[in-house]
């Protein structure tokens, strides 16, 4: 048994993020990815595509769900439906952006709408790391999450050689 003079705190430096480990794995280098979106059969294809891919996930049906579980969570990434109730993705990714705990978290915009010119240029300035147009195919999401966070899992060190 410890004693309290055999513990030792860990401090970490100002602004640093402590990632949450997966309580369903157990595992702490799973990335985890929020998808933010009010239809249960688009989030619910996400969720599938992204868990077999090894991605820890976690889910919200609108806006204000997503603030909420980013700050909690504190994913590697979000997908975000720019239309949903109560607060759409562009209410909520102001507030990621104005809050320093998920300022950084890049997040993938979301819409089914016919896109218009000036609307890849609101996503930029709004802090959307990427603009898709629904319907996707589930390949390309995964894609675009791969190309900004890496795979679910760091690859294994091989020591090489020679």
């Amino acid at each position: 048994m410890r004693s309290n003079s055999d513990l030792q705190l860990r401090r970490s430096p100002v602004g640093a993020v402590r990632r949450p480990h997966s309580s369903q794995s157990g595992d702490v280098s799973r990335k985890t990815i929020l998808i933010v979106e009010d239809n249960y059969d688009n989030r619910a294809i996400y969720a599938a595509i992204l868990g077999r891919a090894g991605y820890h996930v976690v889910e919200g049906r609108n806006g204000v769900e997503g603030v909420g579980l980013a700050i909690e969570h504190r994913p590697d990434l979000i997908i975000m439906d720019l239309s949903m109730p109560l607060l759409d993705g562009w209410g909520a990714i102001a507030a990621l952006r104005d809050d320093a705990r998920t300022a950084s978290i890049p997040v993938l915009a979301l819409s089914a709408h016919v896109v218009l010119d000036g609307d890849y240029r609101r996503s930029q300035e709004a802090g959307f790391a990427a603009y898709l147009t629904k319907p996707i195919e589930p390949k390309d999401v995964l894609h675009e999450i791969v190309s900004r966070i890496g795979p679910a899992r760091p690859e294994p060190m091989v020591e090489q050689e020679g």
